[in-house]
């Protein structure tokens, strides 16, 4: 017996047709339901941190799954800018994730990531925790930081803001691994194997 392994399929981006930058702030975009396994905390710490570049805003978007209420409060003393958004369409979520300084996924466990794949389909560097799956979402070690360490994720955050080369070159590197997951890449594959099948 053979086992063939297929990836989840991941949508391609949906935009808006008269896309265009947004007259906003830049933003760091936390995105996904809004539940302790996501560890969004760690990201609202790191928005207060002195490294943190000044005038980058942490969004953060999703349906509240029961963190919301302890976030807003420590969001409240943590001193970062940061915007919680609520619920997002499918369009919605494609802009922030377009137009994202930064993704950033820090949760404590993921069966798969999806957003540390849509990130980069959709253009932005993604930084992601070193738990569970993530870290084979990465596509380069610059973008792993320590699910906890809220300084080094501001430090990295900050890093990766000061050197738009090495951004641009993680962000490379990570697209070429999200294409793998798209239907251009998984329909011939899938083919395939039920061509084998057959």
């Amino acid at each position: 017996h053979m086992i063939r392994v297929v990836p989840p399929s991941v949508a391609s981006p949906a935009f808006s047709e008269s896309s265009e930058r947004p007259n906003s702030p830049s933003y760091v975009l936390a995105l996904g339901h809004l539940e302790t396994r996501k560890n969004i905390a760690t990201l609202i710490r790191a928005s207060g941190e002195e490294s943190w570049p000044a005038g980058l805003e942490l969004w953060i978007a999703g349906r509240d799954n029961g963190a919301l209420n302890t976030l807003r409060l420590l969001a409240e003393t943590a001193g970062g800018s940061i915007r919680f958004l609520g619920p997002v369409d499918e369009v919605q979520k494609w802009e922030l994730l377009r137009w994202a300084q930064i993704v950033a996924v820090p949760s404590e466990l993921e069966g798969f990531g999806i957003v540390a794949v849509e990130g980069p389909l959709a253009g932005s560097v993604t930084l992601v925790s070193d738990r569970t799956a993530l870290p084979e979402l990465a596509g380069h070690p610059l973008a792993i930081v320590d699910c906890y360490d809220y300084r080094e994720w501001a430090r990295r955050i900050a890093f990766l803001t000061a050197n738009p080369r090495i951004s641009r070159e993680i962000l490379k590197a990570q697209q070429t691994l999200a294409s793998r997951f798209t239907g251009d890449f998984l329909g011939p594959l899938m083919n395939e194997i039920y061509s084998s099948l057959a």
